[in-house]
């Protein structure tokens, strides 16, 4: 049955952090609740960024991730702050790009980082590539320039390692930020890229009842508003797994720990909101009413 939007909302009320706030807040219209300034907001996403425009991963903290940065991006994205991404991040990304058109984290913390991020390992370099490539084209949609080039050698990276079958020798992560990647890279387009269709197809094969509530919501939000259409296969397999995993108390739980329930449940809602009402994505679509 579908999610229920009012317990998800209590639930971020009750958990949320100031950004949460902020988000759940915008998402509803903008004065529902007494929350965080937009600068207030701000300052908190900027917090610990390093000088040379990353930030720090939980397992080294005096490194500069690509991963860490990426997923400061997603929550400045998602919090609203009147559309922007912080330039000086993008520009951290670029600097890191290898001649090669990839991405991976530095060999000095290789036996410090998780398995999905780990310098050397195919998988992992994959899944860095189509994140960092995503950030920078997906920057263009806030008001970024010059990343184009760039974002092109990604997605040819990405595109050597693509199957007939859809598939890429990464994580299911990796699937839905290279389509979203190729779709971007080919904007104005009549039809969604090949390499994205096969990827998109590969993905409804492997969702089930084992894919994580974080997953889940991650794919949908990132593939918001890139043309695809809400009948495909994996949307519909997607948004049906979502709505199965709500909790009782209107969350959804983080397979990083409890501390992430609150993000995921916020993109949950977001991701279902989007999908389930035909909303194409963006960040001035209409709200949710509770």
């Amino acid at each position: 049955m579908p999610a229920d939007y009012e317990r998800a909302v209590s639930f971020i009320l009750a958990h949320g952090s100031g950004v949460e706030l902020h988000a759940l807040n915008e998402l509803e219209g903008g004065d529902r609740y007494e929350v965080p300034s937009d600068s207030v907001v701000e300052q908190q996403l900027l917090d610990g960024q390093r000088p040379d425009g990353g930030w720090a991963p939980f397992w080294a903290a005096d490194y500069s991730s690509l991963d860490a940065t990426c997923y400061r991006l997603a929550q400045f994205e998602r919090a609203w702050i009147p559309s922007w991404l912080p330039q000086t991040a993008l520009e951290f990304l670029r600097s890191r790009q290898r001649p090669d058109g990839s991405w991976e984290e530095d060999e000095s913390v290789r036996d410090l980082v998780p398995p999905w991020t780990k310098p050397g390992d195919l998988a992992a370099r994959l899944y860095v590539t189509a994140n960092c490539g995503w950030w920078l084209i997906n920057g263009m949609a806030h008001g970024a320039q010059g990343y184009e080039d760039e974002a092109a050698r990604a997605g040819a990276y990405l595109e050597q390692y693509l199957a007939p079958d859809g598939s890429l020798p990464s994580f299911l992560q990796t699937h839905w930020l290279a389509a979203a990647l190729w779709i971007r890279l080919e904007w104005g387009q009549p039809d969604l890229p090949e390499q994205a269709k096969r990827a998109l197809d590969y993905l409804a094969t492997r969702l089930d009842d084992e894919t994580p509530a974080g997953a889940l919501g991650w794919m949908l939000t990132t593939l918001a508003g890139l043309g695809i259409p809400e009948e495909h296969p994996a949307i519909t397999k997607a948004v049906a797994l979502l709505d199965q995993q709500q909790r009782p108390d209107g969350g959804w739980t983080s397979e990083d720990g409890p501390g992430r329930d609150t993000w995921v449940t916020m993109q949950a809602l977001l991701a279902l909101i989007q999908w389930e009402a035909g909303v194409p994505g963006g960040l001035s679509e209409p709200k949710v009413a509770t």
